[in-house]
């Protein structure tokens, strides 16, 4: 047997096998017993108002960003004097 023919047969018994693997059908049971994910967080709404910088509960002095990151909400017509707040539990 020539080389080439190897090589051919080799050529067909990979097109073989990944036309077999790749039949078009998809499986969609998540069977690998894996725990569902948890819930997101659900957030309480802030218990005192921080209205002047002495008056505040923080730890640092958050940089403006997307409220959702730390769990906070922003009003648009909130009297509140920080961007967000964080859920003392």
């Amino acid at each position: 047997m020539k080389i080439h023919e190897k090589l051919l047969y080799s050529l067909v018994a990979l097109l073989l096998v990944w036309a077999h693997s790749c039949n078009g059908t998809l499986s969609t049971i998540d069977d690998d017993g894996d725990p569902p994910p948890p819930p997101p967080p659900s957030c309480d709404q802030e218990l005192e108002p921080n209205d002047y910088f002495t008056q505040a509960t923080f730890v640092d002095v958050f940089p403006v960003s997307p409220p959702d990151k730390i769990c906070g909400s922003l009003p648009f017509f909130d009297t509140d004097f920080f961007y967000f707040y964080l859920s003392p539990a």
